[in-house]
């Protein structure tokens, strides 16, 4: 593989998670814009084969597949994307390992209840890429042909999920196996697929015991590489191997699936999931998780600690440059010249310089327009006000009249204001008149502070307000009440 791994398109590289003989598997971040960001693994082909359109087609094929299942326990496909001639797969970050690599840092059997617990998920993420369906609902014909423990990602999150459908088998399948080539793993391989002859789902449901029969044994399986040499073994010896914990309905489960005789098996992942939960209750997800933790926290740290560093910087002004990857081990990138690249049908990558800007310029125009606006408001209402306080005093203490107060006379008090007669007397010169002549809008007076009017003197038939009779009791006068 070339040493020097640049950008593929909006895809950072941090890392490498592991190589195989086709592809290695990169762990790469997303950045897109307003600073957001997602860790993602990118799967490259080696360089040599990169080149070659047979194995080009087998990651398309792998592309299109994985994008038709979508099954929480089986790996995601996010994207296809090309930089240059080289195409790349990017597929779900699983924050794990894979089950091949917990075995080798701890080769002993592995607990009962988490080995039931991964293999169940196994199993039901086999069956949901058994049953993918196209758009129009026909059945795709999937057969993974390569489950083995390389194949399953065992994450910190205590689920199993199944990975790397590149060899997988389907109805429509562009590239098509060569005459007497194998593809796959030879040691999990069913006697049918060593064969070469026709094989469906049980084929897969071979693999998975396989798996099984290895974790709880503590041992492989199949030793022996040559195809002819594993034809010729038809029984095995149980998984028990000693252990006295091992449940009766769990070896039984193990050994159907191990039948040489596809006939013998069972018919689906599923009925093989199912049988072995009902021999052994499953581990808890937080029991699987302190597994993997035990077994790859070194691991597990070190990516961690790779993705907080690679993501202090929070928004960056663009995705750029190249980073220096080792073949086995991830190391600290030297940063080249940077330069913006927009990821494809997401639009222009938004820099921590431009977009701030924009957005002060766009709040301070609309803060401006709304105090325009307040401002037009409080003008018209304060004048509308001060009309309204004038004319209120103006029918209160008319042109020039006296106020009206409870101890006036009646003779002074002024008319109704609904009566014809106090119309035509108060109304302004030039205004309408009782009997309906035309009249122009008197102009406001003039802003002034009106003082109420002093009440006028009490006339004097009012003092005293009343009489007295020939008793001397007093009977006060009604018109000065």
């Amino acid at each position: 593989m070339p040493s020097l791994v640049h950008h593929v398109g909006p895809y950072e590289p941090l890392g490498t998670l592991g190589s195989g003989g086709m592809a290695t598997v990169l762990l790469a971040r997303y950045r897109g814009p307003m600073g957001f960001w997602r860790p993602v693994a990118v799967k490259r082909l080696h360089e040599a084969l990169a080149r070659d359109p047979a194995f080009v087609s087998m990651l398309l094929d792998e592309a299109r597949l994985g994008s038709q299942v979508r099954h929480p326990l089986v790996a995601e496909v996010i994207d296809l994307v090309t930089e240059g001639s080289e195409v790349c797969l990017v597929m779900q970050y699983v924050h794990g390992s894979s089950l091949r690599a917990l075995l080798e840092v701890d080769s002993s059997p592995v607990p009962i209840p988490v080995a039931v617990a991964v293999l169940s998920d196994a199993l039901n993420g086999l069956h949901a890429a058994h049953e993918a369906r196209d758009t129009r609902g026909t059945l795709l014909g999937v057969v993974h042909r390569d489950v083995s423990p390389h194949n399953l990602l065992v994450g910190a999150d205590g689920f199993t999920r199944v990975t790397d459908f590149g060899i997988a088998k389907a109805v429509w399948r562009a590239q098509t196996t060569c005459d007497g080539q194998l593809k796959g793993k030879l040691a999990y391989m069913a006697p049918e697929q060593l064969a070469k002859g026709r094989i469906d789902r049980r084929a897969d449901v071979f693999g998975a015991a396989v798996v099984l029969w290895e974790l709880l044994a503590g041992k492989r399986l199949f030793e022996a590489t040559d195809p002819e040499a594993l034809l010729a073994r038809r029984s095995w010896v149980p998984p028990r191997m000693g252990r006295d914990d091992l449940p009766a309905g769990l070896e039984e489960a193990v050994l159907r699936g191990l039948a040489a005789d596809p006939d013998r098996r069972f018919e689906s992942a599923l009925q093989m999931a199912e049988a072995i939960e009902r021999a052994c209750r499953p581990a808890s997800r937080a029991a699987v998780a302190a597994w993997v933790e035990r077994l790859a926290s070194a691991d597990l740290a070190g990516r961690a600690s790779l993705l907080d560093a690679s993501s202090s910087g929070s928004v960056a002004p663009g995705i750029s440059g190249a980073w220096r990857v080792a073949s086995d081990s991830a190391t600290i990138p030297n940063a080249d010249a940077s330069g913006d690249r927009t990821p494809s049908g997401l639009g222009p990558v938004a820099t921590d310089s431009v977009l701030p800007r924009k957005a002060a310029t766009r709040q301070a125009a609309v803060i401006a327009a709304l105090a325009a606006a307040l401002a037009v408001f409080a003008t018209i209402s304060f004048a509308q006000l001060r009309s309204g306080a004038r004319g209120g005093s103006a029918v209160t203490t008319g042109q020039g009249a006296g106020v009206a107060t409870a101890s006036a006379p009646a003779e002074q008090r002024p008319a109704p204001v609904d009566t014809p007669s106090s119309i035509a007397q108060s109304a302004p010169p030039g205004s309408a008149s009782a009997n309906g002549s035309a009249m122009r809008p008197a102009p406001p007076p003039p802003a002034r502070t009106t003082r109420p009017a002093k009440a006028p003197a009490v006339r004097s038939a009012c003092d005293p307000p009343y009489r007295t009779d020939d008793t001397g009791v007093k009977i006060y006068k009604v018109e000065c009440l």
